[in-house]
């Protein structure tokens, strides 16, 4: 019942107002110049009967949850959280959740702050899909050779930032002989035609540890829904830990394929993928031209965070 003390208030007043100016209307009138101000006073006394008639009828059941029905669809609606600055967003964010796990998600150092800085930073990554290698091995003294083709595609939503080149790194104290075969190719839309771009030069740089291939995309060519292809050789001794690392997120790995020569060994490495949510095609011999080989093949239908890869080893 508080609820309904301020409109009966606001209603007892304006009736008081209203009773005494009628009760003295006759000595106003022998004074005109009160009148005026007891126009005032009347007019006074009708809005606040009207606010308190107004505030009983808000305060009912019915209209209390029509109002409120109405307010929560506006803020709901796309259009009022697109007005929001980036900082609110963050703070209704941080309210949701503490909400869900507690308060000390709130804290500077929590595993929540953590978290979500590195999910926003992956958000802003132009991402890559169906990403498929081809992986063919050959025994050569204690040494093996390498040709890996590989091949993906671009996905750009949003605010991302357009990738405007295409990086392959290495270890040179590693990998031996790298070459890259033929030319990188760019297969782009433009409109139904899918033309491709031959990248014949690949730039070379260094840092401390690693090398690096790199190609600088045309700037006449549309990265979103771009595939990129590349083939390559390389060497490393019989042993020696091989793979990849993706450096954005990947959404699906469409095919992984090692073949490698009869009598060696094959041991897999996952990280930061979730191999029981792959389909993995056990090992099997296969006889080619140049003799019996061992296959290996591995598909994942799930998101591949940043920093995540698969290694190998053949002994």
């Amino acid at each position: 019942m508080k609820k309904y003390i301020l409109p009966a208030i606001l209603v007892v007043i304006g009736s008081a107002i209203l009773t005494t100016i009628t009760v003295l209307d006759h000595w106003i009138t022998g004074h005109p110049s009160i009148v005026p101000f007891s126009h005032l006073a009347m007019e006074i006394g009708i809005a606040l009967i009207s606010a308190g008639l107004i505030g009983v009828l808000i305060e009912t059941p019915g209209w209390s949850v029509y109002f409120s029905d109405r307010i929560l669809e506006a803020l709901i609606k796309p259009q009022f959280v697109a007005q929001l600055s980036d900082d609110v967003l963050d703070r209704y964010t941080k309210e949701v959740y503490a909400k869900k796990f507690g308060e000390h998600i709130k804290e500077i150092d929590s595993f929540y702050t953590f978290i979500s800085g590195k999910t926003i930073q992956e958000l802003k990554l132009a991402y890559r899909e169906d990403y498929t290698v081809n992986i063919n091995v050959e025994k050569s003294g204690n040494n093996l050779l390498y040709t890996k083709e590989i091949s993906y595609k671009f996905s750009v939503l949003g605010h991302q930032t357009a990738p405007r080149k295409v990086e392959w790194a290495y270890e040179p104290d590693i990998l031996k002989n790298v070459v890259v075969i033929d030319k990188i190719k760019f297969c782009y839309k433009n409109g139904d035609h899918v033309p491709e771009c031959d990248m014949q030069i690949a730039k070379h740089r260094y840092d401390r540890k690693f090398a690096y291939f790199y190609w600088e995309i045309p700037p006449e060519i549309d990265v979103n829904g771009m595939t990129v292809k590349l083939k390559l050789n390389y060497e490393t001794v019989v042993g020696h830990m091989n793979g990849f690392e993706f450096s954005y997120p990947m959404n699906k790995i469409k095919k992984i394929t090692i073949k490698y020569p009869e009598g060696l060994t094959l041991r897999c490495l996952y990280f930061g993928i979730d191999e029981l949510n792959g389909k993995l095609r056990e090992q099997h011999d296969r006889t080619e031209q140049n003799g019996t080989v061992k296959e290996f093949s591995f598909e994942y239908a799930d998101w591949c965070p940043k920093e995540s890869g698969f290694a190998f080893q053949i002994i």
